[in-house]
């Protein structure tokens, strides 16, 4: 009789679900560990990111999942770049390239979600319980191999920084991400912009403040919407509007006033959006130093564990 190799992953998120799957069907017998029941982390927990498949990402996904999402996608960039300050501040690079393949924007929820549902429906096992160092020593002792798919907190600092390859000691942008919804994808949107309208994503550059994203998502339960990620450069005027946001509703207004201020021209479609009233952790802010970390560590018993998704990098 032959016995399967096992595997444990610690975290549900996307890294954690998709690599359970992965190994699943490959015929491992795999457990995922999770501190939050499916319900949390689909519906009590923002979206760590836009998510977004690029390209060959998206032709590596397919070997794991078939795309179930039709709505998020986009074939291109609009790209606005603004140099100067005050009377000095002018249009300095514009363009718009098609990718030559569809990228897609879906919630990160909804794609680990399904990803956690065709786990156990294959026969997965899933189970609900934090995991410490103690208790991560007595599950890598039973499993033939352990991954550690637990984000940038968590057990992240298990693994030791990798000092030859993190340039950075503190953070190089404050973050603001939200979701709006009240406009659709269609190519008559920002169509001054672009022929593509709303098929393409904006990307919005300010020499001295950072840089605005804006694109096509899928919202895990309102569909079609826009997702907003600002990345404030710490010395300019657009930190300190974030580090005053406390909601979703913060978030909105912070960012309509950006681009009435800074991006005029889209500012007419912006003030259209409105919050999800229905998801209120839809919205995200915070700053992160680029890390990466050494790939594997050893637990208090010896056992050796591996880092995936942002817990490595």
């Amino acid at each position: 009789m032959t016995t399967r190799r096992s595997v444990a992953i610690i975290g549900a998120g996307l890294a954690g679900t998709t690599a359970g799957l992965g190994f699943l069907d490959a015929g491992f017998d795999v457990t995922i560990y999770s501190d939050r029941d499916r319900d949390s982390l689909r519906n009590k927990v923002p979206p760590t990111g836009v998510g977004v498949l690029f390209g060959k990402s998206q032709d590596w996904d397919a070997e794991i999942i078939e795309d179930l999402y039709e709505v998020g996608k986009t074939t291109g960039m609009s790209v606005r770049l603004y140099g100067g300050a005050g009377e000095d501040r002018a249009p300095v690079l514009e363009y718009d390239p098609d990718y030559g393949y569809i990228s897609a924007a879906v919630d990160l929820r909804l794609r680990a979600d399904d990803r956690l549902g065709r786990f156990l429906d294959r026969g997965g096992r899933f189970e609900v319980t934090t995991v410490d160092l103690d208790n991560l020593d007595e599950i890598a002792g039973a499993a033939d191999l352990t991954l550690v798919a637990t984000g940038k907190g968590g057990l992240s600092t298990l693994f030791p920084v990798d000092e030859s390859r993190t340039k950075y000691r503190e953070p190089q942008r404050r973050l603001l991400q939200v979701t709006l919804t009240g406009v659709d994808h269609g190519p008559d949107v920002f169509a001054y912009r672009s022929q593509a309208g709303g098929g393409h994503s904006l990307y919005n550059l300010d020499s001295e403040n950072g840089e605005l994203f804006v694109g096509p998502f899928l919202h895990k339960d309102e569909g079609a919407t826009w997702s907003f990620i600002v990345f404030a450069k710490p010395s300019g005027a657009w930190a300190a509007r974030i580090d005053d946001v406390h909601d979703a509703v913060g978030a909105r207004r912070t960012i309509a006033g950006i681009f009435a201020e800074f991006f005029p021209e889209d500012a007419p479609v912006i003030e259209q959006l409105e919050v999800i009233e229905s998801d209120p952790v839809s919205w995200l802010k915070g700053a992160v130093t680029p890390t990466v970390r050494r790939a594997v560590a050893t637990t208090s018993g010896g056992h050796a564990v591996a880092a995936i998704g942002d817990t490595a990098i």
